[in-house]
């Protein structure tokens, strides 16, 4: 998909479009994915969205190119 504003929209549009819960974009277009709506690595390699706001997060743990996500009852 590349780090193309483009690409990364239409990703976000056909996931709210599709009603998906979760959207996880490798290799992200970094100002596309600024501020506290993303979850990224430490290097923003990899980003994910929560679309659906009844998911818990227990505790998200940013490393070198990949997250580590602990979810409550999903």
């Amino acid at each position: 998909m590349g780090r193309a504003y483009a690409a990364q929209d239409m990703a976000y549009a056909t996931a709210q479009e599709i009603t998906a819960d979760i959207l996880i974009v490798s290799e992200p277009n970094r100002k596309r994915v600024q501020g506290n709506e993303w979850l990224k690595d430490r290097r923003a390699n990899v980003a994910v969205r929560f679309l659906n706001n009844r998911i818990e997060i227990l505790g998200p743990t940013e490393e070198e190119g990949h997250l580590v996500l602990k979810y409550k009852d999903y």
